[in-house]
């Protein structure tokens, strides 16, 4: 089947009965619901929820067209998520109104974190030979990515690939941070394989700032990498400097290339160039830049931390070698080295050793406007200024 993407321009401020069409339309578009299952199947979406404070969540119209689809089809269908933050599951299914959701599209919200989850072989695996694995994302006959558009740091965007990370519980997730992040979100998508991707692009975040840009599209595709390569065109960014999209594509999950995809709907070259957002920063490269002068010591953290970090170490990406063996813990499990010199210790999950170094609160602590408790980048001027840089 040849890769095709869909997409439907839509208001930023479109009420919900526009915000349906336009993901019916999308979907319509790709053929309807018959091109992807029979109507016996059984059917999971996969939503990508998050914290409730924060923006970048798909529309509840979004997830609710989408599942009522499938639902009117005739398909079981299966809703669940669970997010990489620290947060209980009964507070994001609340925040997203998930037993409304499931209720309306009498559909069935399962769980993710305290569901059933079994131990599979990832084939031609990139990193994790193994991987635990909800057994509803295996046991469907049609996973679904619910996705939004997102400029996130360490993976550069967040989209259809990225959002299957939920299916994996946390012990697991964190473990992908640690060791191989973009590896594994590919590892994962090769046991998964969501056959359909819905992208809600509506309003897009500048990166951790809280404003929202306006983009105005509903994207569906039948190719994951292909959604996600259309999508990081449309962000104003490279594809192919984008290493999850690039080592699903050498998997051979999906395609890249625009000549190999059919594109519904409105034009490519009307969208691309069109919007401009902050770059992401990955911490791990800013770190590679201080030469040594600064070391992180992970201890399973979550994305939340690590993306804070990325975005307080930018404000420094030109002094980076200023720093004087400066070593930044985060995560729970994070051990503190003897004989370090200055140390930064991120997060609630630290608060136990709050007392060995600079410690900065939250969960997760903030990279910039910061409460009266100060932030990351408050953390590394007093860092510089101890060392007699100012900045």
């Amino acid at each position: 089947m040849k890769s095709k993407v869909a997409i439907v321009r839509i208001k930023e401020k479109a009420d919900e009965a526009e915000i349906e069409g336009a993901v019916s339309q999308a979907i319509q578009m790709l053929g309807g619901p018959e091109q992807f299952c029979r109507n016996t199947e059984v059917v999971f979406v996969k939503p990508n929820w998050g914290e409730p404070s924060k923006r970048g969540q798909p529309t509840f119209p979004v997830v609710y067209e989408t599942l009522k689809i499938f639902s009117h089809y005739g398909c079981k269908v299966w809703i669940g998520e669970d997010p990489a933050v620290v947060v209980q599951e009964k507070t994001i299914y609340k925040a997203h109104r998930a037993h409304e959701l499931a209720e309306k599209t009498k559909s069935t919200l399962v769980s993710l974190r305290n569901g059933p989850h079994r131990m599979v072989e990832v084939p031609n695996a990139y990193y994790f030979k193994n991987l635990e694995i909800s057994n509803y994302a295996l046991d469907a006959q049609l996973v679904v990515s619910v996705a939004k558009m997102k400029v996130v740091n360490i993976t550069d965007v967040s989209l259809s690939l990225k959002n299957m990370k939920g299916v994996i519980p946390p012990p697991w997730k964190q473990k992908l941070h640690c060791e191989g992040l973009n590896q594994g979100i590919v590892d994962i998508n090769r046991v998964v394989r969501p056959g359909l991707a819905v992208i809600d692009g509506i309003a897009v975040e500048q990166g951790n700032t809280g404003i929202m840009q306006p983009v105005g599209i509903i994207m569906a595709s039948n190719d994951c990498v292909a959604a996600d390569s259309v999508c990081t065109r449309i962000l104003g960014l490279d594809p192919q400097k984008v290493d999850h999209i690039v080592l699903a594509e050498k998997a051979g999950l999906g395609t890249t290339n625009i000549s190999k995809m059919t594109i519904l709907g409105e034009k490519l070259e009307d969208l691309v160039g069109k919007y401009t957002f902050p770059a992401p920063a990955n911490p791990l490269e800013l770190i590679a830049k201080s030469k040594g002068k600064i070391r992180l010591i992970q201890g399973n953290p979550c994305s939340s931390c690590l993306n804070e970090l990325g975005y307080a170490l930018k404000n420094f990406q030109d002094r980076l070698e200023d720093f004087d063996d400066l070593t930044i813990l985060v995560g729970g499990k994070a051990k503190i080295p003897k004989g370090v010199k200055n140390l930064i210790l991120m997060g609630k999950c630290l608060e136990k050793v709050k007392d060995e170094g600079l410690y900065v609160p939250g969960c997760p602590p903030t990279s910039f406007r910061p409460a009266k408790t100060g932030s990351l980048t408050d953390a590394l001027k007093t860092i510089l200024k101890a060392a007699g840089i100012k900045k």
